[in-house]
């Protein structure tokens, strides 16, 4: 029979760091108040008391690895148990302590999903998501003259490149599943207007919130940067989940795998900077 392994928030991070994100899906059991109030970013939310009506879902995952976690440990095993006994699931995991014991970052509030259609085309999905990147390129750009000759300047040019290389990695999947764009990257990543970034906050919103931040130093828009990234890879995720078709599936997967990486190196520089 099969049966739950615990595993503690450090073990967590350090298999989602390791793992691309076909591999393993991360479930949220408590209520949606408590979801919205904070979670881990790219979580499923899948309410305790909804689990045997929507157990299919959980079969749907039987070839990935599962982890459960809720407040403190008590629902989310619970969980685990009919994952693994009432379902028959491999590789199902509690989370020890629960968000409580999490000693990662949380994000508040529902991913923003209408910043992509995801019944859409893999085109439309990838050219939605190339706009996103746009959008977070455009917020870094208009920062610059309000730093410029500041400390923030060289960490404001630096996130800007990144989304540009961001951008690039989409137009690259673009070209290859659903066929070579009838622009180079440089024309299309111009024309597109940019209007929303991915954590689902306007242009204009973003620019003031990051102005009002920014003033604050370079490591205040590095952690404001982090948010976003984990935003995006929240979104990505759970984006991923809801999708029908394999190809917009697998592409969503990718987007939240290089969202991730970003975040981890994001949050990497904001400890080295935190620590001198």
């Amino acid at each position: 029979m099969t049966s739950v392994q615990d595993i503690s928030s450090d073990e967590l991070r350090a298999y989602m760091a390791d793992h691309p994100e076909q591999e393993y899906v991360v479930i949220d059991v408590r209520q949606p108040e408590e979801y919205a109030a904070g979670h881990v970013p790219g979580a499923k939310h899948l309410p305790l008391p909804e689990l045997p009506s929507r157990s299919a879902e959980l079969t749907e995952l039987s070839g990935k690895t599962l982890f459960f976690y809720c407040r403190s440990g008590g629902r989310s095993a619970r969980a685990a148990q009919l994952a693994a006994v009432g379902l028959g699931l491999p590789k199902i995991h509690n989370l020890l302590g629960g968000i409580s014991a999490w000693n990662g970052n949380q994000l508040p509030d529902f991913p923003k999903l209408k910043a992509l259609n995801v019944e859409g085309s893999v085109d439309e999905i990838l050219r939605s998501a190339l706009d996103l990147e746009k959008g977070a390129h455009r917020l870094y750009d208009a920062l610059l003259p309000y730093f410029k000759g500041t400390e923030s300047q060289p960490v404001i040019e630096e996130l800007a490149r990144a989304e540009v290389g961001h951008g690039r990695v989409v137009y690259g999947a673009l070209a290859k599943l659903a066929g070579q764009p009838e622009a180079t990257f440089e024309q299309l990543f111009e024309e597109l207007p940019g209007n929303l970034l991915e954590n689902g906050v306007t242009f204009e919103q973003s620019v003031a919130r990051a102005t009002a931040i920014g003033v604050d130093g370079p490591l205040a828009l590095l952690e404001m940067a982090l948010e976003i990234e984990l935003m995006a890879y929240d979104l990505y995720k759970n984006l991923a989940d809801r999708a029908e078709a394999g190809d917009a599936k697998r592409t969503l997967l990718d987007l939240a795998q290089h969202e991730k990486r970003h975040a981890e190196g994001l949050a990497k520089r904001i400890g080295a900077m935190a620590a001198v």
